[in-house]
């Protein structure tokens, strides 16, 4: 049933037969066209005769204008037939096409039956000590004499038949191949510049895969092109039909072996670029080797023998064969996954609550017990439905295997990406380490410039929402390709299609509205829905944020308008979907949107007026995430902007929720808005008497001298005034930013006492006149402090 070359030619042949449809009518539009144009029959013989030259009253003229009319008429009888044939066959093409397509349908549901009913009966007989007499048969057969020159004359009308496929097939071996001899060279090329922070680049580990997969693939491609070129032949051997296809799916497991093995060479993508386990690496390396020869040769046994068609083939060597698979597929488990195993002992240490560890024994019965159940299944003559089942675990195989390397290639992308900006950071903190060393208002240099240090790359450190999205898209992909992997073979649950649920929608049928009931899958579809857009709702900010924000010339407001106004998109669009998987369209919910939209302005006006205030926000940011601003009385940083209110960060450290309507009704003032320049002002009082020109010129200097004091604007002083008990001094100047105004003032405040206590400037302090009452004679009495008190 898995080969079957009829059907196989009967898809070729429909597909053949739909372009020879469209040619024919394409055909009979141009000779309708044709047949159209040609203009009146005499018109046409008069025009050709005049441009013959001959006079009116030659006999000749009368001759020739009669056989050229017979033309004429003649051509367009001719025009008028063809079409008409074309006509015919056209019609004959067509309804050979639909019966044979009808054919095809029936032929189709009758094989998925009886894939259906033999997935659960015996293949073949349970083992007994008959199999070992049909092992020598089966043996003959496979290499007998007929047999292989049958493979050798397909091989030949294969490439004699087809010389182009065969060329190119040629051709693209000769290229892999050269590839091949550089590829090393290349690998190791490459894992040189990932230990540098300067050269390291995404780029490299892509130009790794491709290394790696030209490595992998070329062997395997080659042998799954000789296997697909038997598979295309018309006339084929059946024995040349089953090499064709065993070749294709050694060819498969030939590739994922070489893929990992490739992974895990010195300097590879495993080692360099993904940081797997020095202990993991050791151990694929050592049981690849053995598992990646004996897997390919005992995949193409198997399916050659099932697929020959020889009753003594699966029992002599099929059997055998996969029961060689099963053993080494256990054997390769308990080898790197046994409790006191290496890969065992790197989790226990390196992940000791995780689900790995927690579940240890579940997984690995798991992995044994598959195979092992399979082998058995065999034994008992189900060897249909242990094979079966063993095709299904191998692409759950491919499945997997290929989500963790889409995992790490992810990992490894988060990873440089996280690594530049923090690198990026260190180069403008150097930066401007080095700026404060040239004002000279720092400490002295040491000796250059400080180096940057760039942690080593920790996974743990990466945003945990980008992680949490990249899981769950891994999540959701491993299942859906489980999911379709094992659909066919699991039809108990096409149960929720017929389930139906206690309400109904109207759906178009053929052009008409029909009433159709929702069923437990449109219910499932819709959970599905609602589960991924609060998941994406939630984490897709921090992937933007990590992946495609950081890279744009964006500020943090930006950056935190397009996050939320991105989560508001998502929802609408997951809500959006949920509604039409259950059959909600828009049409129908427009009215009770309408509805809502009246209640909401009466009952919740103020929620309402908040949240377009909101998306105001977003929209003009007035204020943006970040900066400092007053509202009222109330003076903090924007820490968040939600739908309903804004998050406002006071100098306590206190967090205040201010409703949005606030700040589009009100007053805000936002200190950063379009420039974070700052003033700061500081009055000073001196004494009477003091030198004023000289202590306006050491206010002016403290300032000048001060590192984040900016020379534009200039710092200005002013002698304000003259107090009641000191001479009024004001130093203005500026700071580029807020992020260091207390610690600037305070440092100013002890420049401007250095600097006039050097000078013996006095800083004013309050005096006051005392009185005292002498209308009556006032007491004096002198005390020694050393003596007793009277």
């Amino acid at each position: 049933l898995d080969s079957l070359p009829s059907l196989s030619r009967y898809r070729r042949a429909t597909r053949e037969r739909s372009a020879a449809i469209s040619a024919a009518t394409d055909r009979r539009i141009d000779l309708d066209e044709q047949r159209r144009v040609l203009p009146d029959p005499d018109q046409r013989v008069r025009t050709i005769v005049d441009n013959l030259g001959l006079a009116e009253a030659d006999p000749e003229r009368q001759r020739l204008g009669d056989e050229i009319k017979r033309l004429v008429i003649l051509q367009g009888g001719t025009l008028d037939d063809l079409s008409k044939a074309y006509g015919r066959y056209i019609g004959r093409l067509t309804a050979l096409d639909v019966t044979e397509r009808r054919l095809l349908a029936v032929a189709g549901d009758f094989v998925a039956f009886i894939k259906e009913e033999l997935l659960w009966m015996r293949s073949t007989t349970p083992v007994s000590l008959g199999d070992l007499r049909a092992v020598a048969t089966a043996i003959t057969w496979l290499l007998s004499i007929d047999n292989q020159s049958r493979l050798i004359s397909d091989t030949a009308d294969v490439a004699l038949g087809s010389p182009l496929p065969a060329v190119a097939g040629l051709v693209l071996a000769i290229i892999l191949l050269l590839l091949r001899r550089r590829a090393p060279q290349r690998l190791t090329a490459v894992a040189a510049l990932t230990g540098k922070i300067r050269s390291d680049n995404y780029l490299h580990t892509a130009d790794a895969l491709v290394q790696t997969l030209i490595l992998a693939g070329s062997g395997p491609l080659i042998t799954a092109a000789i296997g697909w070129s038997l598979m295309t032949l018309a006339d084929i051997h059946p024995y040349s039909v089953a090499v064709g296809n065993g070749l294709l799916f050694a060819a498969a497991a030939w590739f994922i072996t070489a893929l990992f093995a490739h992974i895990v060479r010195t300097d590879g993508l495993g080692e360099r670029h993904f940081r797997w386990s020095p202990v993991i690496i050791a151990a694929l390396k050592r049981e690849l080797l053995w598992f990646g020869i004996a897997a390919p040769l005992l995949v193409f046994v198997i399916i050659v023998t099932q697929q020959a068609g020889e009753p003594q083939a699966v029992p002599g060597l099929g059997r055998p064969a996969f029961l060689a698979l099963c053993a080494t597929l256990v054997l390769l488990v308990h080898r790197l996954f046994r409790r006191g195993g290496k890969v065992c002992g790197y989790l226990y240490k390196a992940y000791p609550d995780g689900w790995l560890v927690r579940l240890h024994l579940v997984w690995y019965l798991l992995l044994i017990g598959a195979p092992l159940a399979l082998a058995v299944a065999s034994l008992a003559g189900f060897h249909y439905t242990a094979l079966t089942f063993a095709k299904n675990l191998y692409k759950t195989a491919w499945v997997i295997l290929g989500l963790l390397i889409v995992k790490d290639l992810l990992l490894r992308w988060f990873t440089m990406t996280e690594r530049r900006l923090r690198y990026e950071e260190a180069l403008k903190r150097r930066e401007e380490v080095r700026a404060q060393r040239e004002k000279g208002a720092t400490e002295e240099a040491e000796g250059g410039t400080p180096a940057i240090e760039v942690a080593e790359i920790d996974y743990d450190h990466l945003g945990e929402q980008a992680k949490r999205l990249m899981r769950t898209a891994l999540l959701l992909g491993g299942l859906a390709g489980v999911w379709l992997t094992w659909a066919d073979l699991l039809p108990v649950l096409s149960f929720v299609d017929d389930v139906n649920l206690p309400f109904t929608t109207i759906e178009m049928v053929d052009g008409v509205e029909k009433e159709v009931p929702v069923t437990l899958a449109n219910l499932g579809v819709t959970i599905i829905f609602v589960v991924i857009t609060v998941i994406a709702a939630k984490n897709l900010p921090g992937l933007l944020e990590i992946t495609l924000l950081q890279r744009l010339p964006l500020d943090a407001g930006g950056r935190y308008a397009i996050t939320t106004l991105s989560q508001y998109l998502i929802v609408a669009i997951g809500t959006i979907s949920a509604f039409s998987s259950l059959g909600m369209q828009w049409s129908k919910l427009q009215w009770l949107v309408a509805a809502l939209g009246v209640g909401l302005g009466f009952g919740l006006q103020e929620i309402v007026a908040n949240f377009v205030s909101g998306i105001i926000l977003l929209f003009e940011r007035p204020i943006r995430v970040g900066d400092m601003i007053r509202v009222g009385d109330i003076t903090g940083k924007v820490s968040r902007i939600r739908i309903r209110a804004t998050t406002i960060l006071n100098w306590d450290r206190q967090e205040l929720v201010i409703p949005n309507k606030e700040f589009i009704t009100g007053q805000v003032l936002n200190w950063t808005l379009s420039d974070q320049i700052n003033r700061i002002v500081i009055p000073i009082g001196i004494a009477y008497g003091s030198d004023v020109t000289k202590a306006l010129e050491l206010l002016i200097a403290a300032a000048r001298e001060h590192p984040r004091v900016i020379a534009d604007p200039a710092p200005k002083v002013s002698f304000e005034g003259f107090g009641d008990n000191a001479l009024t001094l004001v130093l203005r100047s500026y700071l580029d930013s807020l992020e260091f105004r207390l610690e600037t003032i305070s440092e100013l405040h002890q420049a401007v006492n250095r600097k006039f206590n050097e000078a013996g400037i006095v800083i004013a302090f309050p005096q006051r006149d005392l009185h005292l009452d002498t209308q009556s004679p006032l007491e004096i009495r002198i005390v020694n402090p050393g003596s007793e008190a009277p």
